[in-house]
């Protein structure tokens, strides 16, 4: 009985040794594959957003486009109601009108003066019927770039002024932008190879490469950055953005900026 208990005990020792060989030699590669990625959950993906915004103000008559559909470049997206910009504009016809009616009455032996403060006028009258003819085209504004639309903030009804905005363009094009230690960005280089994961897409495997990493940390940026001649300092790890575009995007992912990410750059690839 002695025997069969010392044999298992034995056998028992030699399994646990061997088990913590096999795990102290997986910890070992796995640090050594480790050792040449650069990784952080830090990282989003990223890309255009064009604000589009009233050049003329009115109240919206017509909406051309929907939330999330795709607009074209040139196309129109909504109309602001010119009936007081149609008044004006026959206002400044006749303006117009007018002055070149003023011109044309000066006779030949009329003095320089009076010619130069007619054409004057006339100038002054065309500039106006240009300007309001600006502002009726720029009633129907058009789309700047080819994209998808969103954060639409106007309905038919709203009364819309100058510089207000109206909704968003989001170009398809996208990267991702991730946020490394300062302590990570020593060997981060231009073409090196990325494994990029987006959250959105769990067990989905993208690649791409490192395109540029910026020249200044994120708080160099900041509304508030840190007061560090006054007051007590606080040592606080930086964060670097790098931008890392992708090889290939498959068809089916709506990826769109905002959409969280997690990188890990081969660093000695």
């Amino acid at each position: 009985m002695a025997t069969s208990n010392s044999a298992r005990t034995r056998t028992a020792t030699l399994l646990t040794l061997g088990a913590l060989v096999v795990a102290t030699v997986l910890g070992f590669l796995y640090l050594q594959a480790r050792s040449g990625e650069r990784t952080t959950d830090d990282a989003f993906v990223d890309g255009d957003v064009v604000v589009v915004a009233a050049e003329t103000a009115g109240r919206v008559e017509r909406i051309y486009v929907t939330d999330n559909s795709l607009v074209r470049q040139g196309a129109p997206l909504l109309d602001v109601d010119t009936d007081d910009l149609r008044l004006s504009l026959d206002e400044a016809t006749a303006g117009l009108d007018a002055a070149e009616a003023q011109r044309s009455s000066l006779p030949a032996s009329a003095p320089v003066s009076s010619v130069r403060a007619a054409a004057a006028a006339m100038r002054a009258a065309r500039a106006k019927v240009a300007r309001v003819n600006l502002a009726i085209a720029r009633a129907r504004p058009l789309a700047p770039i080819t994209g998808y639309v969103a954060r639409r903030v106007v309905a038919v009804g709203t009364s819309v002024q100058p510089g207000q905005p109206l909704m968003a363009i989001v170009l398809p094009a996208v990267w991702v932008t991730a946020n490394f230690k300062e302590t990570d960005t020593a060997d981060l280089r231009a073409g090196q190879r990325v494994d990029i994961e987006i959250d959105a897409y769990p067990g989905v495997r993208l690649t791409g490469s490192v395109q540029s990493v910026q020249r200044a940390s994120g708080q160099a940026f900041s509304l508030l950055p840190p007061e560090n001649a006054s007051g007590n300092f606080v040592r606080t790890v930086q964060r670097v953005p790098v931008k890392i575009a992708f090889d290939s995007v498959p068809a089916g992912l709506q990826l769109g900026p905002g959409l969280s990410a997690r990188v890990s750059v081969h660093v000695h690839s």
